[in-house]
């Protein structure tokens, strides 16, 4: 098991087609590998550093021992392992029901970037791939997408970003179904 003591870890899973879906960007602070610690059988996802990462490793027999004699971090282990759950099963339901131009707005309002001076716009630095692969899309769907959103000027595309210009109109989108 692992913590991301720095940069960001993206944990993905390969499909039946041969691409990859994005199921998280870890960053500080948060947990990879716990699946696997607990249940001792392998890894359920792929995890690449996107960015330089320090990571701390924890052996399973080492987080076995520890959890045996600590209830309260016991406790606290399943609600992760819980939301976790939750979030996928948002996520599921997302993929199964909700439509594509929803899903691309609440995963670009979910990554992006705050602006690093006032007065400038949120921004997403994940390209047409990743947000495709991150709300289970083709890259052409997710480039039409953007390509409306420019026209209407919630979005522009410049220098490798996707710059959110305006993000209350991609969060009134982000609820649609």
């Amino acid at each position: 098991m692992m913590t991301v003591l720095a940069g960001t870890v993206r944990i993905s899973m390969p499909t039946s087609g041969g691409k990859d879906v994005i199921l998280a960007d870890l960053s500080a602070g948060e947990v990879l590998g716990e699946i696997s610690v607990l249940d001792g059988s392998e890894r359920s996802a792929d995890a690449v550093a996107v960015t330089n990462v320090e990571l701390l490793s924890v052996n399973r027999r080492d987080v076995l021992y520890f959890l045996s004699r600590s209830p309260e971090v016991c406790l606290r282990l399943l609600a992760h392992l819980s939301g976790m759950i939750r979030s996928s099963d948002d996520r599921m339901a997302d993929i199964a029901f909700v439509s594509l131009a929803a899903r691309l707005a609440k995963a670009m309002l979910g990554s992006s970037q705050p602006a690093t001076a006032p007065n400038w716009p949120s921004r997403v630095s994940l390209s047409q791939s990743e947000l495709a692969r991150m709300i289970a899309a083709s890259r052409e769907s997710v480039n039409r997408q953007l390509s409306l959103w420019q026209n209407r000027g919630i979005v522009e595309l410049r220098d490798g970003w996707i710059v959110l210009t305006r993000p209350d109109e991609l969060e009134v989108i982000s609820q649609l179904v």
